[in-house]
């Protein structure tokens, strides 16, 4: 499977989208170099503009004029939707879609800049109302050149009211089918797990609220999900996880889970490194000075210390960084949630990185 070249080049489609949403035709959108592009195959996560949860999931392969593909959305397992189309000049496509009575919708489609994500990372994007009067956004899914193909994954999908609380909730399950079967199906239930036990730790802490205050501010628990990396041996997955249950604030938190393929489990942070180093002292010095640089702490803080490394969320991007998530209540009182990303390189010349470890295969 290849990455979406970068730096992207194309024209802006903001002058024509808000056309074609008045005339009511789907705008799909996806990155390539030229209409008689390699082959290559690209996946795309979406959310709804001002909603966290995920929209679904467009897969797409080219093959010289030829464009064809799947679309599956949040909450309808395996029933995904064919797409084809044919490349156009000048980097656009047309792609037609019919919906689950049949109906089919064609859409023009044109690629978008990268733009900076949360992590700092820079991944093509796509903007697509997807035939209805809403506005999705999109980001390629991190996939590197020589990692085996990612399979077709749902996002399972859902929302609605419990008790007196409001739940929205995502996270992906992936086919089975195929000779690494076994490690699917495992990933598959570990995510499953997380999501139910996290969703049953939220129902458990909400206490009743005033009547007046229910109405107007209920409890509320939400999970979404991002695929920070697919490598050779490796797959990294960021939760976010907010949950509500009265008072001023809410908290949130971005669990990582990080799948080695060779050895058939989830990695703990130790797994990284070698044993013998003083690997945690090293990670919280380069830790502190990350919050520091990023404005997240003064001159002389250091909330992170050498024992509370190894509870810390973490995961895996393309661009050679294990990138670190510190919830707030981690930093201190009055601190703000915090990512840190810290160059692989720096962690190998420091000779702290398990010898042909996890990080020697991520490269």
């Amino acid at each position: 499977m290849n990455t979406l070249p970068l730096p992207l080049r194309s024209a802006s489609v903001f002058g024509w989208l808000p056309a074609l949403c008045l005339t009511g035709v789907a705008v799909l959108g996806f990155a390539v170099t030229a209409p008689a592009a390699e082959p290559g195959e690209w996946i795309f996560q979406g959310s709804e503009h001002d909603s966290p949860t995920a929209a679904g999931v467009l897969f797409l392969r080219s093959q010289g004029e030829k464009v064809s593909g799947e679309w599956r959305a949040g909450g309808t397992l395996g029933r995904g939707v064919p797409v084809t189309g044919t490349a156009q000049p000048e980097g656009k496509f047309i792609l037609r879609f019919a919906d689950p009575d049949g109906k089919e919708t064609t859409g023009i489609a044109q690629l978008l800049p990268a733009e900076d994500d949360p992590t700092g990372e820079r991944r093509p994007q796509l903007i697509t109302d997807l035939g209805t009067d809403r506005e999705y956004h999109f980001r390629a899914v991190p996939v590197a050149a020589d990692a085996p193909p990612l399979p077709r994954y749902d996002v399972a999908f859902r929302q609605g009211r419990e008790g007196i609380s409001e739940l929205q909730v995502s996270y992906p399950q992936f086919d089975t089918a195929g000779p690494d079967g076994a490690h699917w199906q495992t990933i598959n239930a570990r995510l499953a797990e997380f999501v139910e036990r996290e969703r049953g730790a939220f129902l458990a802490a909400v206490k009743p609220l005033p009547a007046d205050l229910a109405a107007v501010d209920p409890p509320s628990f939400g999970v979404q999900f991002a695929i920070r990396s697919r490598h050779r041996d490796t797959l990294s997955i960021e939760f976010t996880v907010t949950s509500y249950t009265g008072g001023p604030h809410g908290r949130a938190s971005h669990p990582g889970f990080n799948y080695h393929f060779p050895t058939s489990r989830f990695l703990a942070i130790e797994n990284l490194f070698a044993p013998e180093s003083e690997w945690r002292a090293a990670l919280a010095a380069r830790l502190n000075a990350g919050l520091f640089e990023e404005g997240a702490t003064e001159k002389g803080q250091t909330p992170v210390s050498a024992g509370a490394v190894a509870r810390l969320q973490w995961t895996l991007d393309l661009q050679e960084h294990v990138v670190f998530h510190l919830a707030a209540e981690e930093l201190g009182p009055g601190m703000p949630e915090a990512t840190v990303r810290i160059r692989l390189a720096d962690l190998r010349q420091a000779g702290l990185v398990r010898a042909g470890g996890v990080l020697d295969a991520a490269r």
